[in-house]
């Protein structure tokens, strides 16, 4: 199988999930909840929660971490990729219906930052969840990551390979906070005490 090969499969998955016919509440479930992962949004929303409510929350801390990993391999393989998003691509052979509520440009849709971030997520919860509860979240976070990565090519604002390439981004990400977390939580804790010394 040849880059064009992948192209091709790629346009036509495209094509066939984007033209499918969903309508009412059910699209505005896919519109919607598809930003459940969006790092835009959660960041700096949760971000400003830890810092002002949960600073002894291990998975929080850990989450925020992802999602500050995520932005030095996201951002850059999107800068250097470039590639169009579908309803802005001239590779699919059909219209492609943009349907996301938020102003998706027409820039680089490779990789999907949702399905990274919908990787992170069930990273996070994975890790540090106590048990038997782990289990069922990881299970939760597995099913909205499909549902992410399929609402991301159904409101034609990614390719399937967009979708699967941050899926193992997002796991990278994950890995590498992963690895990088006990320095992360010292930097963090001992600049919290620095700053509550200064305060006293």
């Amino acid at each position: 199988m040849n880059i064009q090969d992948i192209k091709n499969w790629d346009a036509k998955w495209a094509c066939k999930i984007n033209n499918l016919k969903i309508n009412g509440v059910l699209q505005w479930i896919f519109k919607i909840g598809t930003h459940l992962c969006s790092n835009i949004i959660w960041l700096p929303l949760l971000g400003i929660i830890y810092l002002i409510f949960l600073r002894d929350n291990i998975l929080l801390l850990f989450l925020v971490s992802s999602m500050v990993v995520d932005l030095f391999i996201e951002m850059p393989s999107k800068f250097a990729f470039k590639r169009r998003r579908p309803f802005a691509s001239p590779h699919p052979k059909c219209q492609i219906v943009k349907r996301d509520l938020m102003r998706a440009k027409r820039n680089s849709s490779f990789p999907s930052g949702h399905a990274m971030l919908a990787m992170e997520y069930l990273f996070s919860f994975a890790l540090y969840t106590p048990a038997p509860y782990n289990m069922i979240y990881t299970i939760i976070w597995i099913l909205i990551a499909i549902f992410i990565g399929f609402s991301r090519v159904y409101l034609g604002v990614h390719f399937p390979t967009d979708v699967f390439i941050g899926f193992l981004l997002g796991i990278t990400v994950g890995l590498i906070t992963y690895l990088v977390f006990p320095w992360i939580k010292q930097v963090v804790f001992t600049t919290f005490s620095y700053i509550n010394n200064l305060l006293i």
